[in-house]
């Protein structure tokens, strides 16, 4: 009878303690987050190392959204091929400075914004799927008055710029992928702690900032770490990690419902209705979103599409050598004044 009341007690005491990890760690699912904008009216600190590497500036603009709110910026010239860029799971396009300068010296006009949960966009209680990723996108071109542009996704973006091809197509001119995401099968055995209900969450909260963290060290070539661009990214990529509200739901949700897997029909409804007006860009050495294992899975879904493969570039290859990214980019979106020349 001792052993079964002791049982007992143990069981709820250890029930008591994951609700209250789960209380005190976990937000409102339904509750805006906030942004950097929160974070800077608080913290001084916070407001320094954001200042010193992603500072508003004069081109910054915000539109309140159906979901939220969101920080944009138009830069290029105004008569440019329009392209709305699309970034990864945990920067913001301020990690890849060189990359957007070159674009505009090609003399295309880009949209640049920060997705849902990063940068100054608010982080509203949404899932974080596909669709509410791509209804940013359609709400932002409405916004500034874009009927059609091209789309340009990087990593989760190109997840997402697949996603709003599919769902999209008439206001999309041409696609542009970059290490795209959505071609796994699965999550990593790593990243299903995620999916676990109830403890997965409280355990994703309780380590969730260090991992992300120590992911984007580890995502940096340590021959590179001293490289003034690749040590800019990892500060744009710890500041959203460190002083973001609503970063880490923003990811967790991505994991769990994002376009981050399971995309192969949405892939295949692209390349059957774009067929040759899919550009992607890969580097052979990337083992983020594996190059080896999933460029044979978009040659399949996109067999029209163009697949440009850099030699010895990783997944930071809009960071580390923009230039080689920039230049299939601009001789695909210009392709078609060629050809009349």
């Amino acid at each position: 009878m001792n052993n079964t009341l002791t049982a007992g007690l143990s069981l709820s005491a250890a029930t008591i303690a994951l609700l209250l990890s789960h209380l005190f760690l976990v937000p409102n699912p339904r509750t805006d987050l906030g942004s950097f904008t929160t974070a800077t009216a608080t913290n001084a600190t916070a407001k320094a190392d954001i200042d010193a590497v992603y500072p508003l500036h004069s081109e910054s603009q915000f539109a309140r959204l159906s979901a939220g709110e969101t920080h944009f910026y138009l830069k290029g010239p105004v008569e440019g091929k329009r392209i709305v860029l699309i970034h990864g799971i945990t920067g913001t396009w301020a990690a890849a400075p060189e990359f957007l300068t070159l674009l505009t010296q090609k003399g295309f006009r880009i949209l640049v914004f920060d997705l849902y949960a990063r940068g100054y966009s608010s982080s509203p209680g949404i899932q974080y799927t596909a669709t509410d990723y791509a209804t940013q996108v359609k709400d932002l071109l409405d916004h500034v008055g874009w009927e059609t542009a091209s789309v340009l996704g990087y990593s989760l973006g190109g997840g997402i710029a697949v996603a709003f091809a599919d769902l999209f197509r008439e206001r999309v001119d041409d696609l542009v992928l970059i290490a795209p995401a959505g071609l796994l099968k699965d999550l990593p055995v790593e990243a299903k702690i995620v999916l676990i209900p109830f403890l997965g969450t409280i355990l994703a909260y309780a380590v969730g900032h260090a991992l992300l963290l120590k992911n984007i060290s580890d995502s940096v070539d340590p021959q590179l770490k001293h490289d003034p661009r690749m040590k800019h990214m990892m500060q744009t990529a710890t500041a959203n990690v460190k002083y973001n509200p609503g970063l880490l739901r923003g990811f967790l949700e991505t994991l769990r419902n994002g376009p981050v897997r399971r995309m192969e029909q949405a892939y295949g409804r692209v390349g059957d209705t774009l067929h040759d007006r899919v550009l992607c860009i890969w580097g052979a050495c990337d083992t983020v979103v594996e190059f080896e294992a999933l460029s044979p899975v978009f040659r399949k879904l996109v067999p029209a599409g163009t697949l440009v493969e850099l030699k010895e570039a990783t997944h930071n290859v809009v960071v580390e050598t923009p230039e080689r990214v920039v230049e299939p980019i601009a001789l695909f979106l210009n392709r078609k004044a060629t050809q009349r020349q």
